[in-house]
């Protein structure tokens, strides 16, 4: 399977984050602002450092695809409440 550009940016991104912090672990939050016009709110951190990318295609999804072609191994799922979850991942590439 061809990775997509988002897919790719992404999955750059997450490799040069894991090197300069010397982990593989990869956090996905989303949280629920409350009130309009905010909404859901979601990002991506390794180590703390949030990695942002310049599309907007949802980061959960392009998670989940990189997920189906083991680039990414989902770890764990805390939910936190309705809205809210965490989501921790392990990058399997170098």
């Amino acid at each position: 399977m061809v990775l997509t550009a988002h897919q790719q940016e992404l999955l750059s991104k997450l490799r040069a984050a894991s090197l300069r912090h010397k982990t593989k672990e990869v956090t996905y939050k989303s949280e629920w602002l409350g009130y309009l016009p905010y909404g859901q709110y979601h990002w991506i951190e390794v180590d703390g450092e949030e990695v942002k990318v310049d599309h907007l295609e949802p980061l959960d999804e392009v998670l989940m695809s990189l997920v189906k072609m083991g680039k990414l191994e989902l770890v764990q799922v805390i939910q936190l409440t309705d809205e809210d979850q965490i989501k921790i991942y392990h990058l399997n590439v170098e």
